[in-house]
């Protein structure tokens, strides 16, 4: 009986530190996903205000299949997003400064997350604010947002 109880104990010797090293090795991917996600949200701001919307669009994956929905709205693509924010932001003064808030970041696996958070933008034709939902997903190495759903709150819309 006392055999028993030594290779039982011996295998969990061997085997706890390895199922820590498990749980820590995905502890640590996921902290490396929440700051990766969260780096590029930031960038994003950065570039906003510095009047630099190529920069901020590197946020994109540039694809055909980036997806970006607003005001009931859906653009397909790359450089119909890029069209899109050059067309209501034709000039660095014209953008105004932003400010994101991360409210939720969750890890979709090892190389997706999504994001919900909250933006204000402080803008000469008058402040606004409404929330977003991201998807990004790690690819050839960087992270990029695939999907962009953002939404103004609805006594801040503009009148067309």
């Amino acid at each position: 009986m006392r055999h028993g109880y030594r290779s039982r104990r011996a295998a969990m010797t061997l085997v706890l530190p390895m199922l820590c090293a498990f749980a820590l090795c995905g502890c640590t991917k996921r902290m490396d996903t929440r700051s990766a996600v969260t780096a590029v949200v930031q960038k994003q701001a950065q570039d906003w205000n510095n009047g630099d919307l190529h920069a901020f669009m590197e946020g994109y994956w540039n694809s055909g299949e980036l997806t970006f929905a607003s005001v009931g709205l859906v653009e397909r693509g790359w450089q119909a997003t890029l069209e899109r924010f050059d067309r209501r932001y034709p000039s660095p003064d014209k953008m105004g400064t932003v400010a994101f808030d991360i409210l939720r970041l969750e890890p979709l696996g090892e190389h997706a997350a999504w994001v919900l958070g909250k933006w204000s933008l402080e803008h000469p034709d008058g402040d606004r604010d409404g929330v977003f939902t991201l998807v990004l997903k790690e690819v050839q190495g960087s992270w990029v947002i695939v999907h962009d759903h953002t939404s103004m709150r609805a006594s801040d819309k503009p009148e067309s």
